[in-house]
């Protein structure tokens, strides 16, 4: 027999804590040429984990023929998934994706609550997985993670540097690279006021003033810049805003745009006259300043094929949808006509110098014919890693190229940013080339070219300062 352990058949993990059930197995390759017996420990429903002569190994019951009594139909594949989610989120958002999970794979599913605690249990043949949600503080969520008492965190903002450096810290070994932090949906704040019909608009130089906010999590506060005063009274749930707007004329509220139902909304003006009105559009492109993102954080431990499933499930055309129902802001590109940025351009045109107004003639030749997308790229401090929502972004880009929906025959990757950075920036638009040219490999679309330009910051996106103005990376495809 040969002693040679397959690299995609075998998986050898030094210190993954696996609970014992003291079955004795004996595992076969199909190709008849290896042969591993030992005690079974774990069963996640694809992968068996077995003590064996050579140590802990992790064998794909695909690739291998099982016999003993801890072999695969002689138990209920069973899994467990513990998510920890800010409670506006497990209120509405979290339990329409599982339950529409659990529809797309023709399970039944069943809701449960115990001691103050929601979980559903989806079946499917002989395959069931218990979902269990956590409704706890951002922080909380984050130790949950750390600590492996939970599996998925739902928080509207990436880890720390602290926070990933203990997770690295408290991880196990494994051939398996820790997943990457990714964002599944959006959300922004918007002012509301309720019993003064004259009111249409609110200064964003005025937030320091604003009278009540409700925000998915206090930390959320540092979207706006500035710190909470006494002037703000900070509400936990969005009824309770709106109570209380609706108490005195002229109170001003800050909403989540998801919570936004039966209210009037303010549009916001900033020094430089009105701002384009809250759209779906204008928080996908990022040209919104009190925009927020829904982050997903992964455990660094391996998940069942159920877990995984579900994980993947969330990045789907199917949960976008189901996002957007339930008020939220989904990740599907759309299409900004060259036309639609007309007050970006009179915006470029008032504020240039002569040498940024020549630059912005070549960079209009080079957009002739073409839209913008509302998928827009934001690096890292390095200046060369993009960001969560940039990756997660990518993988939507790549299924809406790819669909042929639009007849896009050409994808334009626009750098802009200082003179100081288009070097770094150049170097990264061949990346993010290269990487919309590898996702594309597969699809049915017409794409014919992928360009990269670079451009000096001479067409900003709006002139609310609460804007960053750092390099950002748009998509345009004509």
């Amino acid at each position: 027999m040969r002693v040679r352990i397959y690299q995609l058949i075998c998986i050898i993990i030094f210190a993954l804590p696996l609970a014992a059930n003291g079955k004795i197995v004996s595992l076969s390759s199909k190709s008849g040429d290896l042969e591993i017996n030992g005690t079974l420990l774990d069963f996640d429903g694809r992968y068996y984990s077995i003590e064996s002569e050579y140590g802990h190994v992790v064998l794909d019951s695909k690739l291998f023929v099982c016999s003993g009594d801890g072999c695969l139909g002689n138990f209920t594949e069973t899994e467990l998934l513990r998510i920890s989610a800010l409670p506006s989120l497990n209120t509405l958002l979290v339990p329409a994706l599982i339950d529409n999970f659990a529809r797309l794979a023709a399970g039944s599913i069943e809701e449960n609550v115990e001691d103050n605690q929601t979980h559903y249990v989806i079946r499917r043949g002989n395959r069931e997985i218990r979902i269990e949600l956590q409704q706890t503080s951002d922080a909380i969520a984050v130790q949950n993670l750390i600590e492996h008492r939970s599996d998925l965190t739902l928080i509207t903002r990436d880890l720390t540097k602290d926070e990933a450096d203990r997770q690295q810290q408290n991880s196990h070994q494994s051939i398996w690279p820790a997943p990457d932090s990714a964002v599944i949906a959006l959300d922004a704040y918007v002012p509301t006021v309720s019993r003064n019909p004259g009111q249409t608009s609110f200064d964003v130089e005025n937030i320091a003033s604003v009278d009540h906010v409700a925000l998915h999590t206090p930390s959320d506060f540092s979207i706006f810049g500035v710190e909470v005063s006494d002037d703000n009274t900070l509400h936990s749930k969005p009824s309770a805003l709106l109570e209380a707007i609706n108490t005195d004329d002229g109170e001003i509220g800050i909403l989540p745009f998801s919570q936004m139902r039966n209210v009037q909304i303010l549009g916001l003006t900033a020094p430089c006259g009105s701002l384009p009105p809250i759209s779906h559009r204008l928080i996908k492109s990022r040209d919104y300043a009190w925009s927020t993102s829904i982050y997903l954080h992964i455990t660094d431990l391996q998940l069942g094929p159920q877990a995984q499933e579900f994980i993947e499930y969330l990045s789907s055309p199917s949960a976008q949808r189901v996002i957007q129902r339930a008020g939220f802001v989904d990740l599907t590109p759309e299409v900004i006509p060259l036309s639609s940025q007309g007050q970006r351009l009179a915006l470029s045109v008032q504020t240039g110098n002569a040498e940024q107004l020549i630059e912005l003639q070549n960079l209009l030749k080079t957009l002739e014919g073409a839209s913008r997308l509302t998928t827009t790229l934001i690096l890292e401090d390095d200046q060369r890693t993009l960001d969560a929502r940039s990756n997660s972004e990518l993988v939507h880009l790549y299924r809406f190229l790819g669909s042929d929906r639009h007849d896009f025959k050409e994808v334009l990757v626009l750098g802009l940013s200082g003179t100081s950075e288009k070097t770094t920036l150049t170097e990264t638009l061949d990346l993010v080339s290269d990487k919309i040219g590898k996702g594309l490999i597969n699809a049915s679309g017409g794409i014919k070219s992928i360009q990269a330009h670079s451009f000096s910051n001479s067409f900003p996106s709006t002139c609310d300062r609460n804007v960053s103005n750092a390099p950002r990376i748009e998509i345009w495809a004509r």
